[in-house]
């Protein structure tokens, strides 16, 4: 994770992203729903940990999705951000 915690990065990325899932983006309420903070790209593809590279998404979401490379739902999202 980056410098600053977990709970202080994902209300930044709460903020940034509207309230919204990353992936589905549905409103995320973190006081009652379960959450990630997820690399967008993945380190396994040379995603660095640095708070531009993070995303907050639903648990459920970030669990079940695909590969960003293999879905193009998605791909777009990963490009974007």
């Amino acid at each position: 994770m980056c410098a600053m915690g977990r709970e202080e990065l994902a209300t930044r990325l709460e903020t940034i992203q509207q309230g919204k899932c990353f992936i589905c983006e549905k409103p995320l309420h973190r006081d009652y729903e379960k959450w990630h903070v997820d690399h967008i790209i993945p380190r396994a593809k040379g995603g660095k940990d640095d708070e531009n590279n993070y995303a907050l998404t639903h648990e459920h979401c970030n669990l079940n999705k695909l590969d960003a490379g293999r879905c193009p739902r998605f791909r777009w999202r990963w490009a974007a951000a």
